[in-house]
């Protein structure tokens, strides 16, 4: 049914528990549970940097996309993070193009996701991607100097606001 309407479940699920009184959150993947590790450090900074549990929830909810945009490419999200390796801008684009064709449901109704919720969705991606750059991928690259983290960091800084650095 979910094919006939268009519709791509998420690969991922978002579960929570209770640490010293204060929500915590795990993004792990459905079929296994298996959590990813990237999202449980950014979690982690998140939690220690925002006000509310709700605005880290809402936060990994939109980087559920992406993850299940990548499971379903084949491709290895957290590996590539924590290895300091980049998506190309086409499997930008991908991603990109991916999302602006998904269908969401809610209830019966079925349509195409809100310009708003796509524009969220790819800047929580982009926020999540600065912050990785600014702890680790400068530091394994060399210098947070370099041309092209350098060149990045300024657009992103130019074009949004936002950017958790």
């Amino acid at each position: 049914m979910d094919e006939i309407l268009g519709l791509t479940p998420r690969t991922y699920r978002l579960a929570s528990t209770l640490i010293d009184g204060s929500p915590r959150y795990i993004v792990q993947q459905k079929n296994n549970l298996a959590p990813t590790i990237s999202l449980s450090i950014y979690e982690q900074f998140l939690s220690h940097n925002m006000g509310s549990h709700h605005s880290v929830r809402g936060s990994l909810d939109r980087l559920m996309y992406v993850y299940t945009w990548a499971q379903m490419e084949d491709i290895d999200l957290d590996m590539l993070i924590l290895n300091s390796v980049a998506l190309s801008p086409a499997q930008v684009r991908h991603f990109a193009h991916w999302l602006g064709n998904r269908n969401t449901q809610r209830g019966t109704e079925v349509s195409k996701i809100s310009i708003s919720n796509y524009n969220a969705i790819l800047s929580e991606c982009s926020s999540m991607l600065c912050w990785f750059i600014r702890q680790y991928w400068a530091h394994s690259v060399g210098d947070l100097y370099d041309p092209q983290i350098r060149e990045f960091l300024t657009r992103r800084s130019r074009n949004q606001t936002g950017c958790i650095l």
